[in-house]
């Protein structure tokens, strides 16, 4: 195993921290808080309320679960702040919005203290990497500043879901945004939850029994999964909740335990980039393409670096090859891609590449492009939006649009998972489906 320490933001879900600059930048935040009361729950002592209704668990009881907590924050090289356990068969106030009386378990923070609630027979129903999980997961949402960011938001929480019918239309986006930030911020406590236990069935086993309240040691992951693999997410009807659905959450699980990142904090080799689970997501959260996915930012070095425009070229000079030849027009317009300024190492860079390839058999250029087209899946949807666009640019650059072009700027597409983003541009363009069964 490596034992270089592990960074939280190494393992965040990216896509959560753009739904929090969405709240915090939405104008109708300030407006919609004016509608909560001024304090939604009254100042509580929580340690007096714990210490008269529910049993402290320590490294007596349940050594553990203290010994969870602790190889938690060492895992992460963090320093543990002061914490109290505590078992409880119901925690809830209905007058503060709070009540639970199943399995489960949560954290929160008063002052300084950070308090790890388990409720009801949670902790009788696990096992010991069970248990691991759900302490990873309860201690990752404070690693990962959910603690502070959700007291933060109390406030605005209480007031999206008490806000009268006649103005769910003007706070709607503002309440999808929340609802799929805390969404995000599951798959990311997750994450933590999974690098403590290191045990995939375990973790989701731990995760049935906590939500489904499936007592059992037989449990299949690969059917827990199957579930959300089957199912489809509505944008309109799923985002309207806290956590994803279960399914949603174990798929989410078995595809961070076969990234790279987590084969190398386990000792391991090879392994799916982590970034490909972008591509994935939307089917995990319901996010809105519109509003999230196409805004996200570019990764760093998106445009910065001469590798990255490579793969651009690479797909261009495809396309403007479908047709067996490479006019003048192709290549001005295949130039106003690339900034001006890595023009000219692009440039020697790209002709290397070509003289290179006369000395490669067809068969070994035809797995340097396979390779190429693979690096370009894994892009997310923005690049290859724009991408399409371009290939399309050079296509109509020439008085006349051919088909055959046509058709392989439709597979290329397809080959780099951007069917959707072609799609709507040839709608756009054309007029017409490139994948239309009927076409």
């Amino acid at each position: 195993m490596d034992n270089t320490p592990i960074s939280v933001e190494d393992i965040r879900v990216p896509e959560e921290q753009l739904y929090l600059e969405k709240i915090k930048s939405d104008p109708g935040v300030e407006k919609l808080l004016r509608k909560a009361p001024e304090i939604i729950q009254p100042q509580v002592r929580w340690q007096s309320l714990l210490n008269k209704e529910a049993v402290k668990i320590t490294s007596h009881t349940r050594p553990d679960i203290i010994d969870s907590i602790e190889q938690t924050f060492r895992l992460f090289a963090k320093e543990s702040p002061p914490y109290e356990v505590f078992g409880i068969k119901n925690f809830g106030r209905e007058e503060w919005g709070i009540f639970m009386d199943q399995e489960n378990a949560f954290v929160f923070r008063d002052n300084a203290i950070l308090f790890v609630i388990f409720v009801h027979n949670i902790l009788k129903t696990m096992t010991d990497r069970e248990i691991k999980f759900i302490v990873g997961h309860e201690i990752g949402h404070y690693l990962l500043g959910h603690v502070d960011a959700r007291s933060e938001f109390a406030a605005l929480q209480w007031a999206i879901e008490n806000i009268e019918e006649s103005n769910e239309t003007q706070f709607h986006e503002l309440a999808r945004f929340y609802y799929l930030w805390s969404q995000l911020q599951e798959l990311s406590a997750d994450r933590v939850g999974l690098i403590v236990s290191r045990d995939l069935e375990a973790t989701i086993s731990g995760l049935a029994k906590t939500v489904g309240g499936l007592i059992s040691d037989k449990i299949s992951t690969q059917d827990f999964i199957s579930q959300a693999e089957s199912t489809p997410l509505e944008e309109d009807e799923d985002w309207r909740q806290t956590h994803p659905y279960p399914p949603h959450r174990g798929w989410a699980l078995s595809e961070f335990y076969e990234s790279d990142l987590f084969r190398k904090l386990t000792g391991r080799q090879g392994g799916k980039p982590l970034a490909e689970f972008s591509r994935l997501l939307p089917r995990i959260v319901p996010l809105n393409e519109k509003t999230a996915v196409l805004n996200m930012p570019a990764p760093t070095g998106e445009r910065e670096t001469i590798e990255d425009l490579l793969i651009e070229v690479s797909l261009y000079n495809a396309i403007s090859l479908a047709d067996d030849k490479f006019t003048p027009a192709e290549g001005r317009t295949m130039l106003k891609f690339i900034p001006k300024n890595m023009r000219k190492e692009l440039v020697q860079r790209w002709n290397q590449s070509v003289k290179d390839a006369e000395a490669k058999t067809a068969e070994e250029c035809e797995a340097i492009f396979d390779s190429t087209l693979k690096k370009a899946s894994l892009k997310d949807h923005r690049w290859k939006t724009r991408v399409v666009k371009n290939m399309i640019k050079i296509v109509r650059s020439d008085r006349r649009i051919r088909e055959d072009e046509l058709m392989a700027l439709a597979n290329y597409a397809a080959w780099i998972d951007a069917r959707d983003e072609c799609r709507r541009q040839f709608l756009k363009q054309f007029g017409y489906d490139p994948y239309s069964k009927t076409q």
